[in-house]
């Protein structure tokens, strides 16, 4: 009984009576061994189980710095544990479209819905970068900084046109005698209201009290003629005697300083750089004074990437071939080094990738690659470095295999995906695929990422529009599709994520329609006659191989036996069952064509896994006539085949 090469990859025709074949929730994988029982066979792709859940929406971004996890989920920056939990550290704009994050040690920058943010990963906390200026820094003013806080007070600041920016005092100095009464241990006596003392205490100078209330010559009450300075907190601080004829007593002291630092609580909107804003006590026993501030960085326009590149970080501005470039290590100045145009692309940057210490940016017809040249402004065009084929996604460059690859358009055309070979696009698509993504109503939309794993590098690609996921084996050259089964309508969808990120030892992977973070991973047995990672979070995965056509120059061929050798995995216990209740095997679905693709048989099935047991073939007979046979099969199990081969018996007829 021959083989036919019934193992491969998704490969549909645009001519379906050349090629219709599918591979799609199986991947192929070549046989490394000369002595192998076939040289490719199909395997399962992973399967998806909840993390944790986060909001209501879609996961927009995964990122991972210095074993820190981070994810946007609609409007809200998430940071993510290991144990499964996640603590929201702010909010950001939504556009629904993806949000791009690069970090440094101490600072994530993030681009989300247009609006640069500034995280600080010390401090945690998150500050827009907005175009109408928020509080960058923020220093009491010399003239008149205020008295009476201790750290930790609150201030609001107050200007003309500004919301919401709040100050807290982090360091004070010289102590200010903010209130003082008498020590019931030794009030003194023989003061009448009026009567001054001063209070002595190390380092402080200047404080004079008078007695505002007196009974029998002792007093009860003082006001603060002069809180002097450098006092602190203390009681029964001794008094002298300044004018009356009063004997010294002891007063009971609280000291609170000027303050001399502040820290950015809220950082607001709507500021302008001024000197003596004023400022209005939000907590603390101080009175109002005055900071300087500087207003936060204007961008021209909205941002739409951010990178970083040799400490540096990057800010590519929307709608425009202008990037910003930071001073090292500093998201909050970019003054000092400003920004270029890429000069060399007659065209709007459509995107921009940092890879191997080079800046990739792409149009929508030509690429070029700018390094850190040590200039005053530090990146300049590699010579050499420019391509003739630009960009189709925005968000389709991933890093993968040690290079950059990109859904790629230039000025004849779009469709074709790349991988870099040094500076010149390498196609790694074929024509079946950029055939069927010919069809989809738009491309531009596509996300792209890439991840490995059991030796495989993928790159994954998500048509938004399309609803549809593309993979490229790396290892192989092959591509599959991945698809998230729909029983209602019997139809494939998109697989259910958008990024990825490895942290904690698991590959992660955000949902495009949900809140939900998946750990994703291959099948494995959980040693209990049943299956880990078998289905996605509960539905059941759909695995479909569509093989290549079976013809001998389009005579009439009889097919009477298929089998189907593979792998199953032992079956559930308790075994699955049918509508019944009854016990039944796994199943595995065949359906055939002996018109090329074009129609269809009924599905027939067998079983396939038994519970408890190995099963490693699937029989069918007598298939019938025809000049040109496709089979399909599928299966939804929970038992994850691994598809080895196939053989066929044919009556070759003589008809024409």
């Amino acid at each position: 009984m021959p083989k036919f090469g019934f193992v491969g990859a998704t490969y549909a025709n645009q001519s379906l009576n050349a090629d219709a074949q599918m591979t799609c929730n199986w991947y192929p994988e070549k046989t490394e061994s000369g002595d192998a029982a076939s040289p490719l066979i199909l395997l399962p792709t992973p399967g998806l189980k909840v993390f944790l859940g986060l909001g209501s929406t879609a996961v927009r971004a995964l990122y991972t710095i210095n074993g820190r996890l981070f994810a946007i989920c609609g409007a809200t920056l998430y940071e993510i544990f290991s144990n499964g939990t996640s603590v929201s550290r702010g909010t950001v704009a939504n556009d629904s479209l993806p949000a791009s994050m690069a970090a440094s040690p101490q600072q994530l920058l993030i681009a989300s819905g247009g609006v640069p943010y500034i995280f600080d990963l010390t401090l945690n906390t998150l500050t827009p970068i907005s175009e109408t200026g928020n509080i960058s820094v923020a220093t009491p003013n010399a003239a008149n900084p205020g008295s009476g806080f201790a750290v930790g007070d609150q201030v609001n600041v107050v200007q003309s046109g500004g919301t919401g920016a709040v100050l807290q005092v982090t360091a004070q100095t010289g102590g200010h005698l903010s209130l003082a009464t008498p020590a019931a241990a030794n009030p003194g006596s023989g003061f009448a209201t009026g009567d001054q003392v001063d209070v002595v205490q190390a380092g402080g100078s200047g404080g004079v009290l008078q007695v505002t209330a007196e009974s029998g010559g002792i007093p009860t009450a003082y006001s603060i003629v002069s809180p002097g300075q450098g006092y602190t907190t203390a009681s029964g601080v001794t008094l002298s005697v300044a004018t009356g004829a009063g004997t010294a007593g002891q007063a009971n002291v609280t000291a609170a300083g000027v303050p001399t630092a502040y820290e950015i609580v809220d950082a607001g909107s709507g500021y302008t750089t001024a000197t003596g804003v004023s400022l209005s006590v939000a907590s603390g026993t101080g009175t109002a004074g005055e900071a300087d501030i500087t207003a936060g960085f204007e961008f021209p326009g909205p941002v739409t990437q951010v990178g970083i590149c040799d400490d540096f970080f990057l800010a590519l501005i929307g709608d425009s071939s202008e990037f910003f470039v930071s001073a090292p290590l500093d998201a909050t100045d970019w003054d000092t080094n400003g920004s270029a145009i890429v000069e060399v692309l007659p065209d709007n940057i459509v995107g921009m990738m940092v890879d191997h210490r080079e800046i990739w940016f792409w149009s929508d017809r030509q690429a070029v690659v700018y390094y850190d040249s040590g200039n005053t402004f530090p990146f300049d065009v590699i010579p050499g470095a420019f391509i003739e084929t630009g960009l189709a996604a925005a968000w389709s460059p991933a890093q993968l295999d040690n290079v950059v690859f990109w859904l790629g358009a230039d000025s004849r055309g779009r469709g074709i995906v790349y991988r870099a070979y040094g500076y010149t696009p390498l196609r790694v698509s074929n024509h079946a695929v950029e055939y069927a993504w010919s069809q989809y109503s738009r491309i531009d939309d596509a996300i792209g990422f890439g991840y490995q794993d059991q030796g495989h590098s993928f790159y994954v690609l998500y048509f938004p529009a399309a609803n549809a996921t593309w993979v490229y084996d790396v290892a192989t050259g092959m591509w599959h599709q991945r698809g998230y089964w729909l029983g209602a309508i019997a139809q494939f969808g998109a697989a259910r994520y958008q990024n990825h990120a490895f942290a904690f030892g698991m590959h992660l992977v955000g949902d495009w329609a949900s809140s939900n973070v998946y750990q994703m991973s291959i099948p494995v047995s959980n040693g209990s006659g049943g299956w880990n990672f078998a289905d996605d979070n509960g539905n059941p995965i759909r695995r479909v191989r569509r093989a290549p056509h079976i013809a001998s120059e389009q005579k009439f061929e009889f097919i009477s036996e298929l089998q189907v050798y593979a792998e199953a995995g032992v079956g559930p216990i308790p075994p699955l069952e049918d509508g019944a209740g009854n016990p039944r095997d796994p199943q595995l679905v065949l359906r055939w064509s002996t018109d090329g693709g074009h129609s269809w048989s009924n599905r027939h099935t067998r079983g396939f896994g038994q519970a408890g047991k190995y099963r490693t073939r699937a029989r069918w007979l007598r298939l019938g006539r025809g000049r040109d046979f496709v089979f399909e099969l599928s299966c939804s199990d929970p038992v994850p085949a691994r598809i080895v081969d196939a053989y066929i018996e044919i009556e070759q007829g003589t008809g024409v």
